[in-house]
């Protein structure tokens, strides 16, 4: 699904049937090669992710698991994203690549508006699934779960109790999007903080944090 919301609409993706086995780094080599194909030039990913969300809404509905993911930005977070669609960085992408969930596009239609850029949403750009059962029943249960999950530093195996998305799979679907787009110079990607923490070095992701890569 692709939001015709910006002016400069740039035709730049293809599609791939490579796949990525679960890596720890992103694999440079298959990237590299589909550049090579390409001119060999270097793509650029500006990864930003979402302004802060509100919850009161969702909260206030009782929603659970990906109903919570229905959260619209905060006024802050509204301004937030105001701010960095003025970056200049920006200026020279192809197109921005959106996660589904609310806040980011909401993030990314503010961008798009500020710069004219095209929308493309990709699924696999969502966040860490925590709950891969969808029936995640409260604090409470979320702070286990975090414990488990720093306990197997990110890690999903059988000592498990519960069932949670390893940051490996993060990586790997997020870089099977990647690879489809190597024929842009420039792309912004708005997604989520561990989505972005697999790719980059920095221990603070904030709202609207700008953080990019080049492959």
């Amino acid at each position: 699904m692709m939001g015709m919301v910006g002016r400069n609409q740039r035709v730049c993706y293809k599609k791939s049937s490579f796949y990525q086995s679960l890596t720890p780094r992103i694999n440079q080599s298959r990237l590299h090669h589909s550049l090579d194909q390409k001119s060999g030039d270097k793509m650029h990913v500006v990864f930003i992710r979402h302004g802060e969300p509100s919850y009161e809404h969702v909260t206030r509905k009782n929603f659970v698991g990906h109903g919570r993911d229905l959260a619209e930005l905060s006024p802050k977070g509204i301004k937030q994203a105001e701010q960095v669609a003025k970056d200049d960085r920006l200026k020279s992408a192809d197109l921005i690549l959106s996660s589904p969930y609310t806040r980011t596009l909401q993030t990314a239609a503010i961008i798009s508006k500020s710069t004219g850029l095209n929308i493309k949403v990709e699924t696999d750009l969502h966040e860490w699934l925590p709950d891969l059962t969808y029936q995640n029943s409260g604090f409470e249960h979320f702070i286990e779960l975090i414990k488990e999950v720093k306990h197997f530093n990110g890690s999903h195996n059988t000592n498990c109790k519960y069932q949670w998305e390893s940051f490996s799979n993060v990586r790997n679907r997020a870089e099977e999007v990647l690879i489809k787009y190597v024929a842009c110079m420039r792309i912004v990607v708005v997604t989520h903080k561990i989505l972005i923490s697999q790719f980059v070095t920095q221990d603070k992701i904030p709202y609207c944090g700008i953080f990019e890569i080049e492959i």
